[in-house]
């Protein structure tokens, strides 16, 4: 008798594990709206300022982070610039190797962002929406969007004369050590000493 139980227990499981991959291949699929909320939240920023020293801050953004203004409307708040980021160690093999097309295949990838500057009902606050395509494919980096908006923040702040806080200050200098942010700096001038007398 134990055997015959055994086998009704293995064929009553197998059964039941068949039920549930039939059903479960019926369940609704996943939702989806999670993934864009948290894009927008990436995405979607306000900065407690007006609109025009936010998009002067966007456009100062852009250039501090080495990206070529593609597109510049400032009725529409409609601010894009471009990077290409070059990949040097593979450029002379590639040259050498392919000629021309290696210049090509040297090349890292394009960024294009979009920045949508706009106004409030509120004159001291602006919405700001920042978007992506990295070789002409949409997506979202935080990296990137949070660079942008550190320096925007700053440079908004700077525009309207007032001191940057010490943590937004602190990650301003967080890019620039990590060579995200192009700044000219300034040589201190050699101190010449007096020439000694003998």
């Amino acid at each position: 008798m134990g055997i015959k139980n055994l086998i009704r227990c293995h064929w009553l499981l197998k059964r039941t594990l068949i039920w549930v991959l039939i059903l479960s291949g019926c369940a609704s699929p996943p939702d989806t709206n999670t993934g864009q909320l948290a894009t927008r939240a990436i995405e979607v920023r306000y900065i407690e300022n007006d609109f025009e020293a936010t998009y002067k801050a966007a456009t100062h953004s852009f250039a501090a982070l080495g990206y070529t203004i593609e597109h510049s409307e400032k009725k529409t708040g409609i601010l894009t610039g471009k990077r290409e980021t070059k990949t040097t160690g593979r450029t002379a093999w590639a040259v050498v190797g392919l000629g021309p097309l290696g210049l090509a295949a040297a090349s890292g990838p394009t960024e294009e962002i979009t920045i949508l500057v706009e106004k409030l009902d509120d004159e001291n606050r602006t919405k700001l929406r920042i978007q992506m395509i990295v070789d002409g494919r949409p997506q979202i980096d935080p990296v990137t969007v949070d660079s942008i908006w550190i320096v925007i923040q700053r440079e908004a702040m700077l525009i309207k004369g007032l001191s940057v806080p010490d943590d937004l200050e602190k990650n301003y200098k967080i890019l620039e050590e990590a060579n995200l942010i192009n700044v000219v700096k300034k040589k201190k001038a050699a101190k010449k000493k007096p020439a000694r007398r003998r």
